[in-house]
């Protein structure tokens, strides 16, 4: 069996969809820590083992996932929603347990980091059902202007 057969097969919405690895296998980060945009982390709120910050919840709950994208920026409901520009997150669960984080990417696709697998890119859907559950929650933040040195 292919990586790609494996994948399709944990996911059947990708049968019907665009998507594609994008990375290599990496044990060093989960899905949470690359929405965050780091390759080097493995966050999750307990009982996981991984990095967590401990000022925060640490209840394996949607709401400690919430707060960590809070410190970073991003706010729940429906600015999220309607967003048309800057970065969204979308948390995923099952039986009221947190079970995946997915990116947008700036041509409106999403990225994900499938455990300790590869990356992919995909439709966010489309890796919705047994394994991940559905979106439970979207969070935005407004993209941040980069600092240009003033000459003078």
């Amino acid at each position: 069996m292919t990586r790609e057969q494996r994948i399709e097969g944990a996911f059947p919405g990708l049968r019907t969809s665009p998507w594609e690895i994008t990375s290599p296998r990496d044990e060093r980060y989960n899905c949470v820590g690359w929405a965050a945009g780091r390759s080097d982390r493995r966050w999750w709120p307990s009982p996981s083992p991984g990095d967590w910050p401990a000022d925060l919840p640490s209840a394996n709950s949607v709401e400690s996932l919430i707060a960590l994208f809070a410190r970073l920026g991003y706010v729940l409901g429906e600015p999220a929603v309607r967003a048309q520009s800057g970065e969204r997150i979308a948390i995923f669960g099952h039986a009221g347990r947190p079970t995946h984080v997915a990116r947008q990417l700036g041509d409106g696709r999403w990225t994900s980091k499938l455990g300790a697998e590869q990356d992919i890119v995909h439709e966010l859907r489309a890796i919705e059902g047994e394994v991940y559950g559905s979106v439970v929650a979207l969070l935005a933040r407004h993209a941040v202007a980069p600092l240009v040195p003033s000459r003078g």
